[in-house]
Formats: C-alpha cells, sequence, structure tokens
C-alpha cells in the first residue's frame, strides 16, 4: 500500500511540476557596438627590448660586443574620416642605449617625432595605410676638450 501510494505521488508531482516550475529564462543577446565604437580610437603603445652581451656585425665580420636596451612609447588618436578609413595623428619616442666595448656605435640614439597615418582599419586593425613620421633624430652631444686646451696631468 505505501508502494502505491509513493508511485502516486511520485507520478502526480511529474506531471504538474511544469505547471510549478513557471516560465523558463529566456537568453537575451547581448549589446552589439555601436557603429561608431567599434574600432579603438585612442592608441596607447610602450615596448621595451634588451639585448646582453650581442656581437655587432657589419659586412666584413665582427667589430665589437656589447648590450642593448630599446624603448619606444606612442601615443595617437584616430579620426574617423568615412566607412573605415581613419586618419591617425600622435607623437612617438623611441631611445636606443648601447653599452660594451668601442664597436663604433654611439652611447644613446633618439627620435621624437609625430605620427601621421591614414588607414582602413578592419576589428581594430590596419588592413592598408600610409604613414608619415615627420621628427628629429638624434645623438646627444658628447663633450670634447676645446680646441687648443691643455690636457693636465693628475
Amino acid at each position: 500500500m505505501n508502494n502505491l501510494r509513493l508511485a502516486l505521488t511520485v507520478g502526480f508531482l511529474s506531471l504538474i511540476s511544469p505547471v510549478l516550475a513557471g516560465t523558463g529564462l529566456e537568453l537575451q543577446p547581448g549589446p552589439s557596438p555601436s557603429e561608431e565604437n567599434k574600432n579603438s580610437t585612442e592608441i596607447f603603445n610602450y615596448e621595451t627590448v634588451y639585448t646582453g652581451n650581442s656581437d655587432f656585425q657589419n659586412y666584413r665580420g665582427k667589430f665589437g660586443d656589447g648590450d642593448s636596451l630599446y624603448n619606444d612609447f606612442s601615443f595617437a588618436h584616430r579620426f574617423l574620416i568615412t566607412g573605415n578609413w581613419y586618419l591617425r595623428v600622435g607623437v612617438e619616442y623611441e631611445r636606443f642605449d648601447f653599452g660594451g666595448t668601442d664597436n663604433g656605435l654611439p652611447d644613446h640614439l633618439q627620435t621624437i617625432h609625430a605620427l601621421l597615418a591614414y588607414e582602413y582599419i578592419v576589428h581594430d586593425h590596419a588592413g592598408a595605410g600610409v604613414e608619415l613620421d615627420p621628427g628629429i633624430y638624434f645623438e646627444p652631444r658628447r663633450r670634447f676638450p676645446e680646441a687648443g686646451a691643455r690636457l693636465q696631468p693628475e
């Protein structure tokens, strides 16, 4: 008798469980990005590379060894022109530092220049474009004794 009651109770609850459960969870689609914000407009980039104890070579062979350090910092803004075409305007600073033996390389090379680019952007990456980097490229001035100055022994 108890088995019959248990079987009837389980059967009854299984029949009315969809009624007691209520409405199911409806999945909502996520918001799609708006057309004007689908590509990044502010671009910041920093890169550094260190190379330890390398050989410096030219076409005749090795002419020294040493360490090198490269730093690059850039910031740019993209302006939407039409469709996927953007104008990118920004500034970039690069510096190369060389150390080690007297290998003919300067101690430092630097540049600060503007970034001007006309690009076709697809999924936040440039598919095609033209870039100009006008700016100054320089080596910091070295200090040498003045002409005619006598070196004093210590």
